[in-house]
């Protein structure tokens, strides 16, 4: 039998630590800013900045979620989860650069929701609140695959596009 050093028995636990407190320190409670909404079977959260509304529109990113799910049931957990947190500062809740985040949910693909997520966003493009030409869309794996389709199905609707994790 052959017994593992100390020093590698500590690292590995001070490594689990600091893993398990840095993934406790994540806050999916949410803030205010992040509201539930819903259009026919698509569920979504959207974070509104809190200069929103300011006389100003304001860009958006569209987020898709991967692979998978068991329902279309938007909560905090499964739809503003650390994807999303490329655009926002959790932690201060703040943005260097203010826009909405739609972020919706589903449990296989994304065409389904494709006119329903458009029909949210051209609702606050209607209110004047975010600006057409600063719509951008990303998604990882499932979600990088579901930002093709949708760019495929409505080609200039949006001003950029970032697909990550697809194969």
């Amino acid at each position: 039998m052959k017994l593992i050093p100390l020093n590698k028995i500590v690292t590995i636990l001070l490594f689990s630590l600091a893993l398990t407190g840095h993934c406790q320190n994540i806050d999916y409670r949410g803030f205010p800013e992040w509201s539930f909404g819903k259009k026919d079977s698509t569920e979504y959260y959207l974070y509104t900045p809190p200069s929103a509304g300011k006389g100003k529109a304001l860009p958006l990113m569209l987020f898709l979620h991967g692979c998978c799910g068991t329902d279309y049931h938007a909560t905090l957990r499964n739809t503003v989860d650390p994807p999303v947190r490329l655009w926002h500062n959790f932690g201060d809740n703040t943005q260097a650069n203010p826009m909405y985040i739609l972020s919706a949910k589903t449990s296989r693909g994304w065409r389904q929701h494709f006119r329903n997520l458009k029909a949210a966003i051209d609702n606050l493009i209607a209110k004047n609140l975010v600006d057409p030409q600063r719509i951008y869309i990303s998604g990882f794996s499932m979600g990088s695959a579901g930002t093709w389709q949708f760019i495929e199905a409505y080609p200039d609707y949006f001003a950029a596009a970032i697909a990550m994790g697809m194969d």
